[in-house]
């Protein structure tokens, strides 16, 4: 029979002990609170050899057996048992029963039962539910347990032959014994979690770790933590993952768990991309008994960071047993075969302005819960997940010894880390080659992702991958770029380069007339793409050819203007803003920001140009019918990015907030990987560029800046803003149409 265990959440030992309890962070006092008990309790169903009096002639057996509930008090408990003749619960029902535990056991939550399985089909499935428990008071109210059932699995029914099965499985109560925290017990090992934000007596910041951008003084902190106390002198071990901090518009946090005192970013697996932490801590040990132990995250918010990290949600878990889980390359394996606790973190951090976080306590429904993992080892056991489920560190409180699995390397042989491919793909490691697993495009060295497998590079996929030169053209498999296809001849003054017509003096490329779809054509039932803001979606037709800036104006060119005083200096300069890009010697390159629509305006008709309407810049962004495999399929293959449809995770497509890095502006056409199907670069990210393009009062913002993410640099995605507004988002791009 598969291993059993009891869960139970309480605290041992009187109050004066709860300050001892967190005392490695000394706690303030305040923040323990008399809290709710749960109690888990193990049910172990086991499906025996027997005889039954209804099977078929060529049917097996099924003999159920539910061992007693731990559970003090529990008087009755009924059961719902089902089999179909089909795996996973497909097929046809051979037989259903609700059961009554004081009819068919022993009055505590026992059952034993015998039924038929259908032999003529390969797998039958088997499942149990719980339906109601009750004590001396009578039902017990379903709000105040939880369990994971219904639990199934499949079994080999064998003709005219008995089958033996086994679940494992556990029950949450409320017990509400007053005691420190809610926890969990895992046999004898009883453990508390939470995270807290905010002082318990106050409500204000929970204020602990020592921010040294804010002169050493305490400053904004997380916490999580998670305790255990195990039966006196016996063993306990502990068991947590990398603290991750995941924001909407940069990289991911990461707190290496395993460490100990304050956190170094230097090595991987830690990271803190654009200073989001100001610190953090890792405290860990055991109070005077080995069977009592601790581990504790603390996180310094640097509110400073909030602004370019977007939303921020703290993801963690953890888990206690009174014997060691079997250690693999991959992590601390949970038990095959059996369903098994899991504390798990989930709590929102900070937004773009403040904290959001308070106090979180475990299966408080506010991001901090109990949750049921498990994995099957074989046939015949129950179905619960596909994959193993591990965790990274062990903290043995006997020995004090921690270990740690290594987070692998691109060299290993391993599938392994954020890989999507053996020592590829993921954030760590390369891109993959052809028929290697993939999530996104930047998994693969193609840029074609389908069906999670990594495609060849062809001459039709819209991308320049392989050896080409161009896009779809040039190296040894496709045609010369030379004829610029589809968009050619190329205007006078203007020469063919890679597929595009450029002119290199001027810094304009070439848009022929045609056609091409436009607004919110990609419904996504994961995002509403449709923000309100995009264009409705239209065929646009355009009877003439125009010209566009290959790059973004840059604050030389814009110079250039301002000393001719055909132009105003924008907003702000280096001297009044750090983030101002005119007037910094080192960004003469970089984008012109701080300008609003009436200078960028001004500026293009120096130039002898003006500003691009909303069709103009969209179709050069996305790119226009003349690219389609058909008239027909155009709309469909219209481009979400000047790149193509795949999300930008390749860091030399565009400049936006998960590749921006320091979180600013970059010199004009660094990122040629994201050019547009007409040659023009940097139409997403980088800098948003102004249009001529009205909205109510205002006017509207196109291509994103450095600090969007990756939704929100997408082509057809549009910002409005005032017209004498101004921020270090805001840049110039120009249009010209033909004499």
């Amino acid at each position: 029979m598969a291993q059993r265990w009891l869960i139970a959440l309480c605290y041992q030992g009187n109050p004066s002990r709860r300050t001892r309890f967190w005392g490695s962070l000394r706690w303030p006092e305040g923040l323990d609170a008399v809290k709710p008990q749960l109690i888990f309790c193990c049910v172990a169903l086991v499906l025996s050899s027997g005889c039954v009096s209804d099977a078929p002639a060529d049917g097996g057996s099924i003999a159920v057996a539910i061992a007693p509930l731990d559970l003090p008090g529990l008087t009755n408990a009924t059961y719902t048992l089902t089999v179909t003749n089909g795996a996973a619960g497909t097929g046809e029902v051979v037989w259903q029963r609700t059961l009554d535990a004081d009819q068919y056991g022993d009055g505590a939550g026992s059952l034993a039962f015998v039924g038929p399985c259908d032999a003529g089909t390969a797998l039958n499935s088997v499942a149990l539910e719980i339906d109601a428990l009750y004590d001396a008071n009578g039902l017990i109210p379903a709000t105040t347990y939880r369990d994971p059932s219904p639990i199934s699995r499949d079994v080999a029914c064998v003709a005219n032959g008995d089958v033996q099965v086994t679940f494992d499985m556990t029950i949450v109560r409320d017990a509400r014994q007053g005691f420190f925290d809610v926890a969990v017990e895992f046999e004898d090992v009883f453990c508390s979690a939470k995270l807290d934000c905010v002082r318990r007596d106050t409500g204000g910041d929970l204020e602990l770790l020592h921010n040294p951008l804010a002169g050493g003084r305490r400053d904004l902190t997380a916490v999580l933590a998670f305790a255990c106390t195990g039966a006196p002198g016996g063993p306990t071990f502990l068991y947590m993952d990398d603290v991750v901090v995941t924001c909407t518009t940069q990289q991911d946090v990461t707190v290496d768990a395993g460490g100990l005192g304050n956190a170094s970013f230097a090595e991987p697996p830690a990271a803190n991309p654009g200073d989001y932490l100001f610190a953090a801590a890792v405290y860990r040990g055991n109070e005077g008994l080995a069977s009592k132990a601790y581990w504790e995250v603390a996180l310094g918010l640097n509110d400073a960071a909030f602004a370019s990290a977007g939303v921020c949600t703290l993801r963690a878990r953890g888990t206690a047993a009174s014997a060691a889980f079997v250690e693999t390359v991959d992590g601390f394996a949970l038990p095959a075969g059996a369903v098994y606790p899991v504390i798990e973190w989930d709590v929102p951090l900070t937004n773009t302005t403040s904290r959001v976080c308070t106090s979180h306590e475990i299966d408080g429904g506010d991001g901090v819960a109990t949750v049921y993992r498990g994995y099957p080892a074989a046939i015949n056991q129950f179905t619960w997940a596909s994959e193993p489920i591990y965790l990274r560190h062990e903290f043995n409180a006997t020995s004090g010894e921690v270990t740690s699995t290594s987070v692998g390397d691109c060299e290993d042989g391993r599938l392994n880390q954020d890989e999507t491919g053996v020592d590829c793909g993921g954030a760590t490691c390369g891109a993959c080659g052809a028929g290697a697993g993939c999530l996104v495009a930047a998994d693969c060295a193609s840029g074609l992702c389908v069906g999670e497998v990594c495609q060849a590079p062809s001459c039709g996929d819209g991308l320049q991958n392989g050896d080409e030169t161009g896009v779809d053209c040039g190296g040894s498999a496709c045609a010369s770029c030379f004829d610029c296809g589809v968009i050619g001849p190329c205007p006078a003054g203007f020469a063919c380069s890679g597929g595009t017509c450029v002119d290199t003096t001027g810094g304009e490329v070439w848009v022929p007339a045609g056609t091409a779809w436009l607004g919110c054509t990609f419904p996504d039932p994961t995002y509403t793409w449709c923000s309100g803001y995009e264009l409705p979606v239209q065929l646009r037709t355009y009877p003439t050819g125009y010209f566009v800036d290959r790059r973004e104006v840059r604050v030389v060119d814009y110079a250039a203007c301002v000393a001719a005083n055909a132009c105003t200096l924008p907003g702000y300069t280096s001297s009044g803003s750090s983030s101002a890009t005119y007037g910094h010697a080192s960004k003469q390159n970089h984008p012109v920001n701080y300008v609003d629509w009436y200078q960028a305006a001004a500026y293009c008709a120096w130039k002898g140009r003006r500003l691009c309407t909303g069709y103009e810049w969209e179709r050069a962004a996305r790119g226009g019918c003349e690219f389609a495999s058909s008239a027909a399929n155009c709309k469909a293959e219209t481009r979400r990015y000047p790149w193509g449809s795949s999300s930008p995770y390749q860091c030399n497509q565009c400049n936006f907030s998960e590749c921006s890095g320091a979180y600013e502006t970059r010199d004009v056409g660094s990122f040629s990987g994201g050019s547009s199907l007409y040659g023009a670069q940097d139409m997403a990210g980088n800098i948003a560029e102004w249009a001529n393009e009205p909205f109510n009062a205002n006017y509207i913002q196109r291509g994103g800046h450095f600090g969007s993410n990756s939704v929100n640099v997408a082509s057809l995605r549009r910002s409005n803003q005032a017209p004498d507004s101004t921020s270090k988002y805001a840049g110039i791009r120009c249009c010209r149409s033909p004499q």
